[in-house]
């Protein structure tokens, strides 16, 4: 994860990124914090099957990485590696 600072690009140490799989029943949750190089890493599996077959549509369960309010969804497949996701943090600031 990296922020603009005076044109340049420096990774945000310390921020917690969280890592969640939204169900009909039960909601996984997990969170890290990022390193001295803005990264951070989580263990995933692809998501289980949902178990609720009278939903229509059918509810697919996805993997999501939230930091700071924003959602990223992540498509994890058994066998395939996971594209990175990264945050680029950006700064406004308003007049007092």
């Amino acid at each position: 994860m990296t922020h603009r600072s005076n044109g340049k690009l420096e990774p945000v140490k310390g921020e917690t990124v969280e890592l969640r799989l939204p169900s009909s029943d039960v909601w996984y949750q997990e969170s890290t914090v990022t390193d001295e190089k803005g990264g951070y890493e989580f263990q995933v599996c692809p998501p289980p099957p949902e178990p609720s077959l009278t939903r229509d549509p059918p509810f697919k369960p996805q993997w999501q990485v939230v930091l700071a309010g924003r959602m990223v969804p992540v498509e994890v497949r058994a066998g395939e590696a996971v594209k990175p996701v990264d945050f680029e943090i950006g700064a406004a600031l308003t007049p007092p």
